[in-house]
């Protein structure tokens, strides 16, 4: 089974149950059946690496949240007490005393836990309540972590990852719902935070000092709804956009668009992104099969993000993140049944020039 990371899983049973039956399977991956007696399984899945090799599985579900051991499948900490959380977006970091600290956005604001311990934290002093829609971790050069938020409000917010407490005044550009941040290095080694909101406006900010960077990134985009950024060997960084019908590409660097949007079908989802051994980027969409003809038809696809092309390649609808280990690439799928499924990454018939 592979070790060293966090597999943080979005739940939507009606009832959290007990793992049964862990199985490990021929392709060197695990089987955890019953993770939760579900209809519809595991929906959202984030792989996130922590200290010493161990790996842990975060489930959340309708507000309940469950830690599992990744290895053997077994439930950690007492299952009677669980975190209470209506997540939107997730983001894990470490912080300098070495705890591995979990940020879950929702409508009351964001919540705070340690994934070692369970521990949930209280809220900083003077905390507001309102709609946080995703949440992104971005390390300072002296270790201190920052998570940004994107607010309902149209401003974009900053807290102490260790601490919980806000950081300077909420971040003003947006003039509607901001609804995904993610974060990025820039070429001088500076963090920076990348926000996107429901009229498809991208904006940069310097993460620690929350200043605008340069103007809103170029493009015709409707509402933003995942952003994500991909590094490249040689330094080289590419910002991903879905919104409700594309994905769209940019050269962090300087801004540009990489070429024209590829049309991937309606309520496109942005479930992850990877770089392979050659340095070769992809996305990997899942769309809902709404729409006509091949539209109808649910379905994951993996897109270059180099290129814009997609890869020919037959992938489960269940899958839910991809994530490297061991010299391998594997995939963690959220099965009807309330399994979750580690097993390798399917690769393609051939591979696109």
């Amino acid at each position: 089974m592979p070790v060293g990371f966090v597999v943080v899983v979005r739940l939507f049973p009606d009832i959290i149950g007990v793992v049964s039956h862990i199985e490990g399977t021929a392709d060197g991956g695990l089987h955890i059946r019953e993770a939760c007696p579900a209809e519809t399984g595991p929906t959202l899945v984030w792989p996130v690496t922590v200290s010493h090799g161990r790996t842990v599985l975060v489930a959340e579900r309708e507000g309940c949240v469950r830690r599992f051991d990744a290895r053997t499948g077994e439930a950690i900490g007492d299952p009677r007490q669980q975190w209470r959380v209506v997540s939107y977006g997730c983001a894990a970091a470490r912080v300098p005393d070495g705890r591995t600290i979990f940020v879950a956005a929702g409508e009351d604001g964001i919540a705070r836990f340690d994934v070692v311990s369970g521990a949930a934290f209280p809220p900083a002093a003077g905390e507001q309540v309102f709609t946080i829609w995703d949440v992104a971790a971005a390390t300072l050069p002296g270790g201190r972590v920052i998570i940004a938020g994107a607010g309902h409000d149209g401003l974009v917010y900053r807290w102490d990852a260790a601490t919980g407490e806000a950081i300077g005044n909420p971040l003003e550009g947006h003039r509607i719902s901001v609804k995904a941040v993610t974060t990025a290095v820039s070429g001088n080694g500076a963090p920076l935070f990348i926000s996107g909101c429901e009229n498809g406006a991208v904006l940069r900010w310097d993460a620690a000092t929350g200043a605008r960077i340069g103007e809103p990134l170029p493009g015709t985009i409707d509402e933003v709804s995942h952003l994500a950024v991909v590094d490249l060997p040689g330094g080289r960084q590419i910002l991903a956009c879905a919104d409700t019908h594309a994905l769209h590409r940019w050269d962090l660097a300087d801004g540009k668009p990489l070429g024209c949007s590829a049309v991937t079908g309606k309520w496109a989802r942005l479930l992850a992104t990877h770089v392979d051994s050659l340095g070769t980027p992809t996305a990997f969409i899942w769309l809902p099969g709404e729409g006509e003809n091949e539209d109808a038809v649910e379905r994951v696809e993996q897109w270059r993000l180099d290129t814009g092309s997609r890869i020919e390649v037959n992938l489960p609808v269940t899958l839910r993140a991809v994530f490297d280990h061991g010299g391998h690439t594997w995939m963690v799928l959220g099965e009807p049944d309330g399994s979750l499924v580690v097993q390798p990454l399917p690769r393609p018939a051939q591979r696109p020039r």
